[in-house]
């Protein structure tokens, strides 16, 4: 209950703090999920990628094989990082927004476009850290829970920029 009203208002900071603490089984999985994406967007040291890595060995779930990607990429393993992106890709995920910005990472391609129509939570993270402008159209995709998280995005464009402070200015969020 108390996770919802913190997801509502927006408070991501508050929310990660208590998310932090909950137990690692099925029934916060959900909420877990959540904390690895904020914890992406604000570039966090305490990305657990230990427990991503276990749980790609127990799951077909692309969220946790993603995210074990962006966790070798983070510590420098970039050939474990593509071999692991192209074996996803070969798998049949359909994300290419994800390997766009991936090779982008891996500097194996330059100047990519982005699907902005289609962008989620972590496109705009993957867009960040590959220094890709943010536009507003992509920014509003994001749930209200991250309201409060926009502040850790560096390359939002103007109006996207505009938008995030102003929405965290209204809903009282520093």
């Amino acid at each position: 209950e108390k996770l919802n009203w913190l997801a509502k208002s927006g408070k991501s900071d508050s929310l990660s703090e208590i998310i932090s603490q909950l137990p690692n089984d099925q029934f916060w999985s959900k909420w877990k999920k959540w904390q690895i994406k904020y914890d992406l967007i604000k570039r966090s040291d305490t990305l657990d990628c230990e427990k991503i890595e276990n749980e790609t060995k127990n799951t077909l779930d692309m969220f946790w094989h993603k995210s074990y990607i962006i966790c070798l990429i983070l510590s420098g393993e970039n050939k474990k990082a593509a071999f692991k992106s192209d074996l996803l890709r070969h798998t049949g995920e359909k994300d290419e927004n994800f390997f766009t910005l991936i090779d982008s990472l891996l500097n194996r391609k330059k100047n990519v476009k982005v699907d902005l129509e289609n962008t989620s939570l972590f496109h705009l993270a993957l867009m960040d850290a590959a220094h890709i402008e943010i536009p507003l159209s992509a920014l509003q995709k994001l749930p209200q829970s991250m309201t409060q998280a926009t502040k850790y995005f560096r390359y939002l464009d103007t109006e996207a920029q505009l938008f995030a402070s102003y929405k965290r200015y209204s809903m009282n969020l520093n």
